[in-house]
């Protein structure tokens, strides 16, 4: 199981639309920490008021997410590789929870990196 995991991930790691993804991330969240910083000049925020505020961009990392989903699914069936993982003694069950797991393992990644990037982004404007 934990191989299947592996190569899934594997494959959405050379794929340009994981990092185009994570590009996108960085490159709103320094744009939306810039809209903070100057619409809230001078106004400290506490941790959780900070995470309010970037969580409303949490739509964004769940679109990529459900791109990235469909795709993991779509493009075994329309490369055909999912003849090749069928005939295999492994279930379809395995197979698929897989793919479910790779993609919370993505969306986790996108999370962080949205939270991590959006609190260092800030930091960097204000000093």
């Amino acid at each position: 199981m934990m191989n299947l995991i592996t190569n899934e991930l594997i494959k959405q790691i050379f794929r340009p639309r994981m990092w185009i993804s994570l590009a996108l991330i960085v490159f709103i969240d320094s744009i939306a920490s810039l809209f903070v910083y100057l619409l809230f000049d001078g106004i400290q925020f506490s941790f959780w008021e900070y995470m309010r505020i970037s969580s409303n961009l949490l739509m964004i990392i769940q679109l990529f997410t459900l791109i990235i989903a469909g795709d993991i699914v779509s493009s075994e069936f329309s490369s055909g590789t999912i003849k090749l993982l069928l005939i295999r003694p492994i279930s379809r069950v395995k197979i698929l929870l897989s793919k479910y797991i790779t993609v919370l393992v993505i969306a986790t990644v996108l999370t962080a990196s949205h939270f991590f990037i959006f609190r260092r982004a800030r930091f960097t404007v204000v000093l």
